[in-house]
């Protein structure tokens, strides 16, 4: 399982128009069959923004972010959406451990079942 961490700088006063954005990008990243793990962002200085986000493996990351930044929504406001951001970094993470509904699972393990972890793809 490979984890994604991703860093935005959003520019100033240009929050809200970040998180708007991104709720519907992680719609779209969901529909996927991507697990979105974790986003927040920094109150006081309201311009880090921080998400972590799933994939079965490194094969699957490359195929599905194809597919997302190749679809038509992205096309149409990713200049808009990328305009908020002054930049952003992108660490690939091999997972050990994900909390899932019976608790802390590793896995690492050979017979780990990370299907569950998942939403269903379309």
């Amino acid at each position: 399982m490979i984890t994604e961490l991703r860093t935005y700088t959003i520019r100033r006063g240009r929050m809200e128009s970040w998180l708007r954005h991104w709720r519907e990008a992680m719609d779209r990243n969901i529909a996927l069959g991507i697990r979105v793990e974790w986003a927040g962002f920094d109150p006081e200085s309201m311009g880090t923004f921080i998400f972590l986000r799933s994939f079965r493996d490194e094969d699957e990351r490359r195929r599905l972010e194809a597919e997302f930044y190749e679809g038509e929504w992205w096309k149409n406001v990713g200049d808009e959406v990328m305009g908020d951001v002054l930049n952003w970094e992108s660490r690939l993470m091999q997972a050990a451990a994900v909390g899932s509904a019976g608790g802390l699972m590793d896995v690492l393990e050979p017979n780990a079942d990370i299907e569950p972890l998942f939403p269903s793809a379309p």
